[in-house]
């Protein structure tokens, strides 16, 4: 049997929205949303195919810049957040 991960595990994996869009990973599978049925299903995706995308020196590089950015922007954020507080 295939392992599958949903959009929240890839994230956690530290995919971001852009590293998503830029390497359109096609959802492999489909369930019902464990939180409400009725609403759209989740996405699944192969690991065996996230991992080998992972793998490439492509994908790391941006990985690598994505996941300083974002530290990056919260910094920012959060000096703002304390001069507006003094």
């Amino acid at each position: 049997m295939k392992d599958y991960i949903n959009l929240a595990q890839l994230k956690r994996r530290g995919w971001t929205i852009k590293l998503i869009a830029d390497f359109k990973p096609e959802h492999d599978s489909e369930a019902d949303n464990p939180i409400n049925p009725a609403w759209a299903p989740q996405k699944l995706y192969d690991l065996d195919k996230i991992k080998a995308i992972e793998a490439t020196p492509e994908f790391q590089g941006r990985k690598k810049w994505a996941n300083w950015f974002q530290g990056h922007m919260k910094e920012l954020a959060r000096q703002r957040k304390e001069a507006r507080s003094t």
